[in-house]
């Protein structure tokens, strides 16, 4: 019997009674309208983040154990030859690496999930034992970003305000077999401490910001190395938090292949059916992440990883 986990935070869309136990408030819808400007950084921002390099291998990250708190950007390369992402994830105080993987990935979802992988059960009677198993603890997560899906050799740049703490870091692609790249060791403990970046917070030159459920976002933007602010105005009804993925649309690429793709539960097996040129994953309303690509002339889309069979996709052109 093959052993399979994944993250928490990427399930459970139907189970809104754990929204309760922790996260940030559901600002209002009426905010999207009322953004501030692009950017929303103070011209007088002096100090750049630092810079951090890590990557993504079949099957580990490359990454410190320790970094400073404050505004940081990761500079994210995927070495492997699947595609990868690398979530951000803050644990309570009291509680570990160890723990998560204990009570969360392999115990909550090693005990819920392997039955409906091996055809024993059908995927509601999976998730109804997945909630009893799941911890109270894991409702005090904090979701902060981090570097979203990306194809095999390209690069990006993720800028996080990362507070002081002990965080996870996990991948859940799938390998073509169905194994998740988090059960074959991309899943890692960062801590950050107290010391400070003193960094400011980046400008961008336009806004991607998540609602529900809504992508909005400019229609048309210029080629070249573009900074982008993913703002997030609300928390969904169910546990998973809102999440952006870009990639590059083709003559070849199915937009409607690419959606149930993005499922952890039946979907993302590498390889994926378009190219991921980056992303930003799961944060908390209220919150802001930078990412920065180089875009080519061409068709893109913005899309949700688990959302954007409601409505969460958003096609834009690059001039």
């Amino acid at each position: 019997m093959r052993v399979r986990h994944s993250v928490l935070f990427a399930s459970l869309l139907a189970l809104p009674a754990l929204a309760a136990c922790g996260g940030s408030d559901s600002a209002q819808s009426g905010e999207l309208e009322n953004r501030s400007d692009a950017g929303g950084a103070s011209a007088a921002a002096t100090v750049s983040p630092p810079v951090v390099e890590v990557a993504a291998r079949d099957f580990a990250f490359d990454a410190p154990a320790e970094i400073a708190s404050g505004w940081t950007t990761l500079r994210f390369r995927n070495l492997g030859a699947q595609e990868h992402f690398m979530s951000f994830s803050r644990l309570p105080d009291d509680k570990t690496l160890d723990d998560y993987i204990a009570e969360v990935a392999a115990g909550a979802f090693g005990t819920a999930m392997e039955p409906y992988y091996e055809g024993e059960v059908e995927l509601a009677s999976a998730l109804e034992t997945l909630l009893g198993l799941i911890p109270e603890w894991f409702g005090q997560m904090v979701f902060s970003g981090g570097p979203g899906l990306l194809a095999p050799g390209l690069s990006q740049d993720v800028t996080v305000n990362l507070e002081p703490g002990n965080y996870v870091l996990e991948c859940y692609v799938k390998t073509p077999d169905g194994m998740f790249h988090s059960a074959l060791g991309m899943i890692a403990g960062l801590t950050v401490t107290s010391a400070e970046t003193g960094a400011d917070e980046p400008e961008a030159d336009f806004d991607v910001t998540l609602a529900n459920y809504v992508i909005e976002a400019p229609d048309q933007v210029a080629a070249g190395s573009q900074t982008i602010r993913v703002r997030v105005i609300q928390d969904p009804e169910g546990m998973l938090k809102h999440d952006v993925h870009l990639v590059r649309v083709t003559e070849e690429t199915d937009l409607g292949a690419v959606i149930p793709w993005m499922s952890w539960i039946d979907g993302m097996e590498a390889p994926a059916p378009a190219t991921f040129v980056g992303g930003m994953e799961q944060l908390e309303a209220g919150h802001s992440g930078y990412l920065s690509v180089d875009l080519e002339p061409g068709s893109y889309a913005w899309l949700s990883e688990a959302y954007a069979d409601q409505g969460m996709v958003k096609e834009f052109v690059v001039e």
